[in-house]
C-alpha cells in the first residue's frame, strides 16, 4: 500500500467565537428577553459564528416583537475582535 498526502492548504480559516451580543434601536423588549430567545435557537455567547444562525436569530427577534404587536426590521453587524473572537450587534427598527 502506498499513502498519498493531501494537498497543503496555504491558510486555515477559523470561525470566530461569539464574545459579545448587543442590541441597538427599539427597546420595547428588554435585552435579556432577546438574548434568552436567541439562545433557544443555539446562538449565543461562546458559540461559533454562523451566518445561518445570525439569520435565525434575526427572525427570532422579529417574532418576539411580533408577539407584542410590533413590526420591526432587524439587521446585524459583525465586529471582529482579535485574535479569533467576534461581537454581534442586532439593530432593531420600525420598518
Amino acid at each position: 500500500r502506498t499513502c498519498t498526502s493531501l494537498p497543503a492548504r496555504s491558510k486555515l480559516k477559523h470561525t470566530p467565537i461569539i464574545r459579545g451580543i448587543d442590541c441597538k434601536g427599539l427597546d420595547s423588549v428588554p435585552k435579556s428577553e432577546i438574548l434568552q430567545r436567541v439562545k433557544k435557537i443555539g446562538f449565543g455567547f461562546m458559540q461559533s459564528y454562523s451566518q445561518k444562525k445570525v439569520e435565525e436569530a434575526k427572525e427570532a427577534i422579529r417574532e418576539l416583537y411580533k408577539e407584542r404587536g410590533i413590526a420591526v426590521t432587524v439587521g446585524a453587524g459583525l465586529r471582529p475582535v482579535p485574535p479569533n473572537w467576534a461581537g454581534i450587534t442586532f439593530v432593531i427598527s420600525k420598518p
